[in-house]
């Protein structure tokens, strides 16, 4: 069968979203991991010439998914749309695959978006306070990236309330609804991060209390429902295998050949247990739970 080839960093970000989805939907494909290195030095036109550009880009980005036929489809939310339409076709109306898109479309666009949405949904900016734990975790020297952390997870649990709010207004156990929308697959990843990245103490406990007096605190019921929803998203067969056989953290600096991820020096490739750090800890205080899917 033919395979369709996906090109990305070796870094726990846009692609992993990508990844999950297309083994979900069974969609035959190979990964192409390329360096930092490659693409700065613009190793063989990889940079300049190799890639399409992406919907209102004024140079090449990644990810880039390259079709049987050659032909290459640029941006992540593109990708993951044309995911869910090829499983719409692909599966009965009665299998959970066929409904990638969500029952509410304009919904999952918004949720996909929403971590480079300034401001956000959720009434900050989604780049600082959702989207901004890949380069933390993934991209910047652990030097740079420490004095980040404590303000990243200080507005975090009003965040994650809110994401409890909104999956209440889906209206199902999925953001998607009834079953599982790429968008699902989208804050699985963000999430799966922030978990990574703080040992799942935020929202295991800190997304209970408010930070202000005035911060708005949806009912118990809605953030355990949150709490099952990442639960459940965990363990769909598919995603529970992709995530114990990727590259775990501590596990090196990502390379081409598919072993090890992140960015030299990075926070997951310095430490198999991000949330031991000292500046996780005194942002969120010690005694975390642990996280799954790290």
């Amino acid at each position: 069968m033919a395979l369709h080839k996906l090109h990305y960093f070796p870094v726990r970000s846009r692609g992993e979203t990508l990844r999950m989805m297309l083994e979900y939907t069974k969609i035959p494909y190979a990964n192409h991991f390329v360096t930092f290195g490659e693409w700065m030095e613009d190793k063989d036109g990889v940079r300049t010439k190799r890639y399409p550009l992406g919907p209102g880009a004024s140079k090449a980005t990644l990810p880039v998914l390259e079709m049987p036929d050659g032909s290459m489809t640029p941006d992540s939310h593109a990708i993951a749309k044309w995911i869910a339409e090829t499983a719409a076709q692909k599966f009965d109306e009665s299998d959970p695959r066929a409904h990638l898109k969500g029952e509410s479309p304009e919904r999952s666009e918004m949720l996909f978006g929403i971590a480079d949405a300034d401001p956000a949904a959720f009434g900050g900016s989604g780049v600082q306070q959702l989207g901004m734990v890949d380069p933390i975790l993934n991209f910047f020297p652990r030097e740079e990236s420490e004095p980040m952390v404590g303000p990243f997870l200080s507005t975090l649990p009003r965040v994650m309330r809110w994401f409890a709010a909104e999956l209440k207004k889906a209206g199902g156990t999925y953001f998607g609804g009834k079953y599982p929308s790429y968008a699902d697959f989208f804050l699985l990843h963000i999430f799966t991060n922030i978990n990574t990245l703080d040992g799942g103490a935020t929202l295991n406990e800190r997304i209970g209390t408010p930070s202000k007096e005035n911060d708005p605190m949806p009912s118990n019921d809605d953030i355990s429902a949150l709490r099952a929803w990442y639960a459940t998203m965990s363990s769909i067969p598919e995603v529970a295998k992709y995530m114990k056989e990727r590259p775990q953290t501590g596990s090196g600096i990502g390379m081409a050949d598919g072993t090890g991820v992140g960015m030299p020096n990075s926070i997951i490739v310095s430490t198999d247990t991000p949330s031991d750090l000292d500046v996780v800890k005194s942002a969120i205080g010690a005694g975390a739970a642990p996280a799954s899917g790290a």
